[in-house]
């Protein structure tokens, strides 16, 4: 078993066909490769974030802030209360 974190341009090739053929079952994907579950996960995250765009992590961010608030209109509902008889 591999224990270091360096991939070679084979092994991204290979880790990429392996991922698509098993649905991202990272568990299978590492005893293919003969690697870790946690060195196949953390390395297909980092894939996946160096993919991303900053314009996509903006639009994506202003989604989310447009929900939060959209959840908080939603909530602001109040109840008065008069006290007890």
């Amino acid at each position: 078993m591999k224990t270091g974190q360096v991939w070679t341009e084979e092994e991204n090739i290979v880790f990429k066909d392996l991922i698509q053929k098993y649905h991202k079952d990272f568990r299978q994907v590492a005893s293919e490769m003969n690697r870790t579950y946690t060195q196949v996960r953390s390395h297909y995250y980092n894939i996946q974030s160096k993919n991303s765009t900053p314009e996509s992590n903006n639009k994506k961010m202003f989604k989310d802030s447009q929900n939060n608030s959209q959840q908080t209109q939603n909530s602001s509902q109040y109840i008065v209360f008069d006290g007890f008889e």
